[in-house]
């Protein structure tokens, strides 16, 4: 009984080691790419990250940039309007009228 044979003629021990052998050798390859998925998986919530934080500081960049524009422009308004005081009244009054009347025109 040392030497159990199959119906086929091998011998059912070496088999049997060999199917474990296959199978730790199956093992360690789920293991290694078990590892190799979580760096990849870390690498690329890495560059994910890095990809947020520069379209976060390029939002910023603008609007800083339109911070600074609105602010050039309300001061180019204020130096019109004191040297056209009268001109920038009539126009004001004007755009009033005009916005009045598309308000209250009936809508179909």
């Amino acid at each position: 009984m040392a030497h159990e044979t199959t119906a086929d003629g091998t011998n059912f021990k070496s088999d049997l080691h060999g199917v474990g052998r296959s199978v730790d050798a199956l093992k360690a390859d789920l293991n290694e790419f078990a590892h190799s998925a979580a760096t990849a998986a870390r690498s690329g919530a890495s560059e994910l990250r890095d990809g947020a934080h520069n379209a976060m500081d390029a939002a910023k960049a603008k609007l800083n940039d339109a911070k600074h524009s609105a602010a050039d422009a309300a001061t180019s308004l204020k130096d019109t309007i004191s040297r056209n005081p009268v001109a920038s009244v009539g126009l004001a009054v004007g755009v009033g009228v005009v916005i009045g009347m598309l308000l209250s025109r009936p809508r179909s």
